[in-house]
């Protein structure tokens, strides 16, 4: 299965290669001999974000001694203007939970974004990375106030994910 999964990472479809890097990851230390492969994508500036995002988030659950190797591809992808691929590299960053610790700077930068969804996932990676839930019911409370349904919506999920209800200010 492991071999069948690098040989999809070489795979000319994207959609395959999107689909094998986190299923190496979550096979954790068994794929180590994945991460040659894994590594050569987070490099290669041809590839998508998304797919140099993923095979970086799985280099570091398959070993996290290689996390600082690959923080600075998920902190470009917060940098990016791409919202959804922000979320994800937000997303991946608070699996890696104390790991991400040099990525808070630039997840605190994306608490002022228009996008609720990005707020919400970044200030949930922050939570899942120093264990403060402050910055996320922040964000939460304040999306509650919002004009939008959507933003509200993800603010509430977001204080319910925390357990807190919203209504203290």
């Amino acid at each position: 299965m492991i071999e069948t999964l690098i040989s999809d990472l070489l795979s000319s479809d994207p959609l395959v290669r999107v689909r094998a890097a986190p299923a190496l990851g979550d096979l954790g230390a068994a794929a180590i001999k994945a991460i040659p492969a894994l590594l050569s994508l987070t490099q290669d500036e041809t590839q998508h974000p998304l797919i140099r995002v993923m095979a970086a988030a799985a280099v570091a659950k398959i070993d996290p001694a290689q996390t600082s190797a690959v923080i600075p591809v998920l902190v470009n992808a917060l940098n990016s203007d791409d919202a959804p691929l922000q979320g994800a590299a937000a997303d991946e960053l608070g699996a890696l939970g104390k790991h991400a610790k040099p990525a808070l700077p630039d997840l605190f930068k994306l608490l002022t974004e228009d996008c609720a969804a990005v707020r919400s996932t970044a200030a949930e990676a922050i939570w899942r990375i120093t264990g403060d839930r402050m910055p996320a019911k922040q964000v939460g409370r304040a999306l509650l106030r919002r004009k939008g349904w959507l933003d509200r919506q993800v603010g509430g999920s977001l204080l319910v994910l925390l357990g807190d209800d919203g209504r203290r200010s």
